[in-house]
């Protein structure tokens, strides 16, 4: 990826994606490599109703 031109942009939508951060991502997050989006945080998770049937 380092070599590509152009943005880049991750979206994690999970219940719990704040837990799929590694140090890579953080150090190409906060250099503006990469813009990250994730439905939460590493202390939190995402909840959805049972009868959307994880839709």
């Amino acid at each position: 990826m380092q070599e590509t031109e152009g943005r880049r942009i991750l979206l994690v939508d999970t219940c719990h994606s704040g837990n799929a951060f590694n140090s890579r991502l953080v150090k190409d997050s906060a250099d503006g490599s990469i813009v990250v989006i994730s439905a939460t945080d590493s202390s939190s998770f995402a909840q959805e109703l049972p009868e959307l049937k994880h839709g």
